[in-house]
């Protein structure tokens, strides 16, 4: 078990709230037993980290997650600009 899925057990059992990825929950959503709560935007000081297997080169699909994952972060803080 993932602490996702440790926090939607929790969630559906009416323990609170949970920030859930969307794709753990999708049913959940549909079919009622969960409601989402729209938040205005991600949190200012959350970090994220991508991770890959490593190779010299990026394929297509893993470039092109990590510019959408760059673009929606921006701007990235002085201390983590490479």
């Amino acid at each position: 078990m993932s602490h996702g899925d440790g926090l939607r057990d929790a969630a559906l059992a009416g323990s609170g709230l949970a920030w859930l990825a969307t794709w753990l929950v999708a049913t959940d959503l549909q079919v009622g037993r969960l409601r989402a709560i729209p938040i205005p935007s991600a949190p200012q000081d959350m970090d994220v980290h991508v991770l890959w297997p490593k190779s010299r080169t990026f394929s297509p699909q893993i470039r092109a997650s990590v510019d959408a994952l760059v673009r929606t972060f921006q701007p990235i803080p002085p201390r983590d600009q490479l």
